[in-house]
């Protein structure tokens, strides 16, 4: 997107243009075209919050991490109650820094592993604000808060589920 102001090329979806720092926000803004689109800038995040969130604290060892995820059949935790978070630990991070590596899992914490200060979503943002920060940060697990309390860890599956729901009750085959 061209800056108003100076004209500088910058990166879709930036709030500050990088030449001038003029605010981009309101620059691009989205207009919806149909119902779902409408859906998707309106409707909450807090309609998403289906289930609480899981939490651990940083010197949890790996082993106990992994046990608790697989018993809550959950892709991710929390390490901390309240923002600002200590990190996350997702699924990702079991693949990419504890498969085939020599890694003590009794004695290894969460806390060397996880992947720090994660982003985080108010629950009165819209479900395409979701969309966005996941795509953008390319990760698939996404804190929600209130009051800077944690409420929930999205998943994108969520959001995909959310989305499935919404296009069938329109009428539209999906695959």
């Amino acid at each position: 997107m061209n800056c108003p102001t100076c004209g500088h090329d910058n990166l879709p979806g930036e709030d500050h243009c990088a030449e001038c720092h003029t605010d981009l926000r309101h620059e691009d803004v989205f207009t919806p075209k149909n119902g779902f689109q409408q859906d998707i800038l309106t409707n909450t995040l807090e309609i998403l919050c289906t289930h609480p969130p899981t939490t651990v604290g940083e010197s949890t060892s790996i082993r106990e991490i992994l046990t608790l995820m697989r018993t809550k059949k959950v892709g991710s935790v929390v390490v901390g109650t309240q923002e600002p978070f200590a990190g996350i630990f997702t699924e990702r991070d079991a693949l990419y820094k504890i498969a085939g590596q020599d890694v003590d899992l009794d004695k290894t914490t969460v806390g060397e592993l996880m992947t720090p200060d994660p982003t985080t979503l108010q629950v009165d943002k819209p479900i395409a604000a979701a969309l966005h920060a996941m795509s953008v940060g390319e990760f698939r697990h996404l804190p929600l808060v209130k009051d800077g309390k944690l409420v929930e860890i999205l998943a994108i599956h969520d959001i995909l589920g959310y989305l499935h729901t919404q296009i069938s009750q329109m009428g539209a085959k999906v695959e």
